[in-house]
């Protein structure tokens, strides 16, 4: 399966990474074994804010934990559409909460506006304008570069 079998053609140009993410934690697996799913795909700039190269992330050893970490914190079961005037409060794959609704994403850390919404299979997809992090994640930044 290419990026283009998983999320529409039109948006996955800008959703390479988070495919890549994906791919690389075999989320996919699950998602498909276990669907519906919400997923919460920042666009491809939204991982340069990150403390880590998206290389980096993907591909060092010493990364592992929060790699999956984010990636099963953008992963919600159930549909969410995020279209409700008020924030719905959800437990991610990661297990952590997540607050989505009124065109937004809120993580423990960081906010992402919801830019369109499509559908893979069974699961809807919201792509947001930036990542947002469980608070695993940031306990790997160093105090002093948290945002």
């Amino acid at each position: 399966m290419n990026a283009t079998e998983f999320i529409h053609p039109e948006a996955a140009p800008s959703l390479r990474r988070f495919i890549a993410g994906l791919f690389g934690t075999d989320l996919v697996t699950d998602i498909r074994a276990r669907s519906p799913h919400t997923l919460i795909a920042p666009v491809d700039p939204a991982f340069d804010r990150l403390h880590w190269s998206f290389d980096q992330l993907l591909w060092n050893d010493d990364l592992v934990e929060p790699r999956f970490d984010l990636f099963e914190y953008l992963v919600i079961p159930g549909l969410h559409l995020g279209a409700l005037p008020e924030l719905e409060t959800v437990r991610t794959v990661q297990g952590e909460p997540i607050r989505i609704g009124a065109g937004l994403v809120l993580g423990r850390h960081g906010v992402g506006r919801i830019l369109a919404t499509t559908t893979w299979e069974d699961s809807l997809v919201h792509v947001v304008d930036a990542c947002v992090l469980p608070s695993t994640v940031v306990d790997y930044i160093p105090e002093d570069r948290v945002t």
